[in-house]
């Protein structure tokens, strides 16, 4: 008590750490936001409170002055054990949730205690003369109470506990944690100090506010180095994972040759397939044509026959261009030229192919991706067209093709999705799993390349289809198309393979 240069120490030391603890708490705020900057910033706070706590015990030589100044500094180390356990639980990365309330929790309850005037026993302050390194000072004491004195017990276990998660940390490759663990143990021996002098069990000066320094000293100089360390790493992760991505492209790309290689294979046997199932199909229309042709030239042919032959040549023709044109259609490598296509103008050509008895509902959104769709201005309507057609053939009495567009989301993407609805038949299981197999068709003078065409064209778009059909309550087919003007680089990827590499970047 009454020591003005210990006092003036104690006081200087309690403005150092709050500008240390400022410092930490501006460069969460402003630049890093981990944790620990913050931790350690309150925790200088903290015991900079303690220090002036033991200041003020230093300056004044009243009972009641002291004790106002030993709750002020039991405040701050009571504040100071826990945010130093928090602090240290996440600077070694072995963070308990439970352990860490159960220490915020008696630091509540320790602090009403203090700040309560319930810490020390009534009438028991007194003050003890000692002799340290030569020089004769006085210090109060007081007899704590049965549950404040349980604090230091608690506080020492949280010191002590921070210097063995350091250790672990230390011996586990975390070298940084050495200086740290140093500072802890320093700290540790400090506090032990300080709850001896003020207990009276042992005559000395409080070293808290002056061990703390070394404390700081070992935080501030291995914590920002640790964060500059991982910073390094987390730009060769970055750059290792941009050559990865690198090598992942030039494998798809190459992967995509080989792909396109197998598909024109592929083509080719269906071509095949095709011929061969097609040759019965024309051999029918060619033999009812000769037939025909033969009758015509009978001398005594009636007019009215003459005109029913004419008509079974020309319908047989058209169905063997039919044939021919879809056949072309598949056979063709599909090449996507993409250009802002107005969803107006595609719905008007839709409605051309209405068969009479039949009606267009519309149900599109204001949406301007969906206004105005980026697609091949020669395929897309290919797809509407032959898409508006089956639904007016499911329906053999005429009714209302329903279609509806907007926009929605399909495995973590954006998508316009188009729906083409009708009334008609439907389509049991079997069908509608089979329904864009090329060379599948329920209706007797159909090729079965309808939707397989389809089929092609919005995968070529990066889109892909959907079918929901019930016997008797008619078919939704869905197309699901890419929202807006598609990057080229992004463009080279499947949506799927895209969303891994979007996924790695955001982790690193």
């Amino acid at each position: 008590m009454n020591s003005p240069f210990l006092c003036g120490m104690a006081f200087a030391w309690a403005l150092a750490k709050i500008a240390v603890g400022a410092f930490f708490l501006l460069t969460y705020a402003y630049r890093r936001r981990e944790a620990e900057y913050l931790l350690f910033g309150l925790l200088c706070f903290a015991v900079a409170l303690d220090s002036a706590g033991i200041a003020m015990a230093y300056r004044t030589s009243d009972t009641e002055a002291w004790l106002l100044a030993a709750r002020l500094a039991h405040a701050g180390a009571i504040a100071a054990g826990a945010l130093n356990l928090h602090f240290v639980m996440r600077y070694t990365g072995v963070e308990s949730k439970r352990l860490i309330q159960i220490a915020y929790g008696l630091a509540a309850l320790f602090l009403a205690l203090d700040l309560g005037n319930f810490w020390f026993e009534p009438g028991t302050v007194k003050v003890l003369n000692s002799e340290v390194f030569g020089v004769s000072l006085a210090h109060a004491v007081a007899s704590p109470r049965l549950l404040p004195a349980a604090f230091y017990l608690v506080v020492v276990a949280e010191l002590m506990g921070g210097f063995v998660l350091l250790l672990r940390a230390f011996l586990g490759g975390q070298r940084e944690a050495g200086w740290v663990m140093v500072g802890s143990s320093v700290l540790v021996l400090v506090a032990i100090n300080d709850i001896l002098l003020i207990t009276g069990k042992f005559p000395s000066v409080y070293l808290v506010p002056h061990g703390f320094l070394v404390y700081i000293f070992a935080i501030a100089t291995t914590l920002p180095a640790r964060y500059q360390t991982t910073e390094k790493e987390l730009e060769a992760a970055t750059v290792d994972l941009a050559h990865a991505t690198q090598e992942l492209r030039n494998s798809y790309v190459e992967l995509q040759v080989v792909q396109d290689q197998l598909t024109g294979k592929e083509q080719l046997a269906q071509v095949g397939e095709l011929a061969a199932a097609i040759a019965h199909e024309v051999r029918n229309p060619l033999a009812i044509i000769v037939n025909a042709t033969a009758s015509l030239r009978r001398p005594q042919l009636a007019e009215d026959d003459r005109t029913m032959l004419l008509g079974i040549v020309e319908e047989e023709a058209g169905r063997l261009n039919r044939l021919v044109t879809d056949l072309l259609r598949f056979a063709r490598p599909v090449k996507v030229n993409r250009s802002p296509v107005a969803m107006a103008i595609l719905l008007q050509r839709a409605e051309a192919r209405l068969l009479e008895g039949f009606e267009l509902e519309l149900e599109i959104s204001e949406d301007p991706d969906v206004q105005t769709v980026w697609a091949d201005a020669g395929l897309l309507p290919l797809v509407f067209e032959n898409l508006v057609s089956n639904a007016c053939q499911a329906m053999r009495d005429g009714g209302t093709v329903k279609i509806s567009a907007g926009i929605v989301e399909d495995a973590g993407r954006d998508m316009i999705k188009v729906t083409i609805s009708d009334s008609g038949h439907g389509m049991d299981e079997d069908v509608m799993n089979r329904a864009t197999d090329p060379f599948f068709t329920t209706r007797p003078s159909g090729t079965g390349l309808g939707l397989p065409i389809v089929d092609r064209i919005v995968k070529a778009h990066g889109g892909h289809l959907e079918i929901d059909s019930s016997p008797g309550e008619g078919t939704d087919i869905s197309l699901f198309l890419p929202v807006g003007k598609p990057d080229d680089d992004e463009e080279q990827l499947p949506p799927h393979l895209q969303r891994l590499i979007d996924a790695a970047r955001r982790k690193a």
